[in-house]
């Protein structure tokens, strides 16, 4: 009997997001190998948003970069829709998309770049009910945990905002399928 292909993982996020993911990728490792009582592995690799992502299991991308700018939710809507074919094109099966929590760090940003975060958050939910990618409610659970207990800002910074991003991402991918 040969050794089953351990799921394939890829991420599209920044730096400063890699912890969650990471969160997310241990996860989900500790609790299938509890369950069947010998260590299941995912194979974990983070790229740029425009590179080949070849097969995979799941894709989980964030908007954190895409908050650091002004461009339009529109065009980055126009843009992400470009990126989700060819990933599907390469053979990712699942898509998933971070929300971004609605709190920007009062040296850095203003209230423009939190309406540009709420406008992005709502194109996610239009991505989402046209390309059929799933949204991890990043904002949900930060907002119900508050931002003074976890302190980040919409770049899920710090180990606290890590762990329960990682949660929130490994729920998502265990309620769907892991090949």
């Amino acid at each position: 009997m040969s050794e089953p292909d351990h799921p394939r993982l890829l991420a599209v996020v920044g730096d400063g997001e890699q912890p969650a993911i990471t969160a997310a990728a241990e996860r989900i490792v500790g609790s299938v190998s509890a369950a069947i009582g010998a260590t299941w592995p995912i194979r974990l690799r983070f790229l740029g948003a425009d590179a080949p992502a070849g097969d995979a299991v799941a894709l989980v991308a964030t908007w954190v970069a895409e908050a650091m700018t002004a461009t339009a939710p529109d065009i980055v809507e126009a843009r992400w829709r470009q990126r989700i074919a060819a990933w599907r094109a390469s053979g990712v099966s699942r898509v998933l998309l971070c929300t971004l929590f609605r709190q920007v760090d009062r040296a850095t940003g203003d209230a423009t770049t939190v309406e540009h975060i709420r406008r992005l958050n709502r194109a996610a939910i239009a991505l989402s009910r046209a390309e059929g990618i799933e949204i991890v409610d990043i904002d949900r659970i930060f907002a119900q945990v508050g931002a003074r207990t976890l302190g980040p800002d919409y770049r899920m910074t710090g180990p606290a905002a890590a762990a329960l991003a990682g949660h929130a991402i490994a729920d998502a991918l265990l309620r769907g399928d892991l090949g």
